[in-house]
């Protein structure tokens, strides 16, 4: 309406001329507000459209109770920009009779105040080999709405918790996920960003630099070990065991005597997990260096052509067998007996081809389990030994009278008496005895027994002493006479 046709009516209110429309003193119908600012906005701007079933009416109306009062308007009826806060718009009709209709009220709020930003609660690490990370956010404002965007995507309503799946091709590398909160009145709040790594690709296999000996006695063993690639952490596993954390050098004890496995790898700070590296060792027994005692009870019996050793076994638990070694000559040690006539678990050693007259050195050495020997038992045979009397290296004042063992079955014997390299005498006594004179005859010579060395030799005869045969040296022998 017209501000000519707004006086006409108040005009004809004034001067009580009936009005069309069918309006009564009574007054007039209140307005319907028709449109208005939302009642929860950030706009400044407030404009109204109103109207009345009478068509006939004109309107007042009135922003926050304003001093001046209803004032005189016309639909749509736009307001200056109006502060934060609450507002009220009132608006009435008035008829041709100045009658004025009830106050119709529309009341909303003016927020231009943006959320706090957003707290991102949970989020994937940095950096992070998941593809599909999922992040918890949330805000101080109460019934806020979210809007997110991965990267330089577009933000788009999102709620908490979101998870997004980055494609494969271009997973690896930096991405950033925003997050912002978008209040009732819709004013959005700064984005919340959060940087972070994807890493997909799994570090190197550890390498290890040192370990226990293979095989080894110790029961101990430790493990150096570093990877090509920082700030890994290392987590280790022996025999198939579970894997657990570890640094270098990792140390086990008390290990089984048998295999063993230690095993190691690395995970890069994404939570990638390399290749395994493995080392393998044995555990054994400490060897065994304790040498066994000797042979005890040592009995040695020596006949013509014959001799025998017997023993008892050392009361070693771990005695394992007797070695029995040779040699010939006073200068043999124990180191040049390297002739072994025997070897067993047994306690006697017989020689049937025993050489009399010969000088033996014999050795009877134990052995354990783990091959230790022991120091050995020695056992000294002289050629002298079957030769009675006088002793070998003996000195005599009176011409002696000489004496050796009897052999079975001899008929008779063949001495012979040497000195200075020189035989001086040869007899064939058919008792295993002779006794020498002070002086005699030999090979048509004449022999006194004078001071010196003299050696003598016995050789056993058998059967007619015209026959000739005579066995092995029954000994050999030496005295010296003063």
């Amino acid at each position: 309406m017209s501000r000519v046709g707004l006086i006409a009516v108040f005009t004809a209110l004034a001067l009580g001329v009936p009005l069309a429309g069918g309006a009564t003193l009574d007054g007039p119908p209140a307005p319907t507000v028709d449109s208005g600012p939302q009642k929860l906005t950030n706009q400044s701007d407030a404009t109204f459209t109103f109207s009345d079933t009478d068509s006939t009416v004109a309107f007042k109306c009135q922003l926050d109770s304003d001093p001046a009062g209803f004032l005189a308007c016309i639909s749509p009826n736009s307001y200056p920009p109006v502060g934060e806060g609450p507002h009220t718009f009132d608006v009435k009709a008035v008829d041709a009779t100045m009658i004025e209709s009830t106050v119709t009220t529309y009341q909303w709020t003016v927020d231009k105040t943006p959320p706090p930003n957003p707290t991102i609660d949970a989020k994937p690490p940095d950096p992070s080999n998941d593809r599909s990370p999922t992040f918890r956010f949330s805000d101080s404002e109460p019934k806020v709405k979210f809007e997110c965007r991965l990267d330089s995507g577009s933000f788009s309503a999102c709620s908490s918790p979101i998870t997004d799946t980055i494609p494969a091709a271009g997973a690896e590398g930096s991405h950033t996920f925003r997050v912002r909160a978008v209040d009732a009145a819709n004013n959005n709040s700064d984005a919340t960003t959060y940087t972070w790594r994807i890493d997909l690709t799994p570090p190197p296999a550890p390498a290890i630099s040192s370990g226990p000996a293979n095989p080894t006695t110790a029961t101990d063993a430790s493990f150096a070990f570093a990877d090509s690639e920082a700030k890994v952490a290392f987590r280790c596993q022996i025999d198939g065991g579970a894997f657990s954390s570890c640094a270098s050098p990792a140390a086990y004890s008390g290990l089984a005597l048998t295999a063993h496995v230690f095993s190691v790898r690395a995970t890069d700070p994404a939570g990638n997990t390399g290749a395994t590296t493995s080392y393998g060792w044995t555990v054994i027994a400490p060897r065994d260096t304790t040498a066994p005692g000797d042979v005890i009870g040592l009995r040695r019996s020596i006949g013509y052509g014959i001799l025998k050793l017997s023993w008892r076994r050392p009361a070693d638990g771990d005695f394992g067998y007797v070695r029995v070694l040779v040699g010939k000559g006073p200068k043999a040690a124990k180191g040049q007996l390297r002739t072994l006539v025997y070897k067993g678990t047994g306690t006697r050693y017989t020689n049937k081809g025993f050489k009399n007259g010969t000088y033996y050195r014999y050795a009877i050495i134990s052995y354990d389990k783990a091959g230790n020997a022991s120091r050995g038992v020695p056992v000294v045979v002289k050629p002298s030994v079957l030769l009675r009397s006088p002793k070998n290296g003996v000195v005599v004042h009176a011409p002696p009278r000489l004496v050796w063992a009897k052999v079975p079955k001899a008929t008779f014997y063949n001495v012979q008496l040497y000195f200075s390299g020189r035989k001086i005498l040869s007899t064939w006594p058919s008792a295993a005895r002779v006794g020498l004179k002070r002086s005699w005859s030999y090979a048509g010579r004449g022999f006194k027994l004078k001071k010196g060395t003299y050696s003598w030799y016995v050789w056993p005869g058998f059967g007619p002493r015209s026959k000739g045969r005579y066995g092995q040296l029954l000994g050999q022998s030496g005295f010296t006479f003063r």
